[in-house]
């Protein structure tokens, strides 16, 4: 499970899994990390809430196995469902 731990109007959190990705047919480890901002907020039940995220998630593994590394960097965007 992937926790985002909050700095400001920035969240970040790191993540280690197995099984997503194969090599030669054997299961790799793999290393997720997201950073995202809030770029949109208002009030939500009285509390004032983040309702729109920008960012990114990085994805990589490293030379295991007799793989060679490997990883992508993809956009992150969400809002919030009221």
């Amino acid at each position: 499970m992937l926790t985002l731990t909050r700095s400001g109007a920035a969240y970040h959190g790191t993540v280690t899994v197995s099984g997503i990705v194969t090599c030669g047919g054997a299961v790799v480890t793999s290393t997720f990390t997201v950073g995202v901002h809030a770029t949109d907020a208002g009030a939500v039940r009285d509390r004032w809430v983040v309702t729109k995220v920008q960012g990114t998630m990085t994805q990589s593994e490293s030379a295991q196995l007799g793989c060679i590394a490997s990883g992508a960097t993809y956009s992150v965007n969400g809002s919030m469902v009221r």
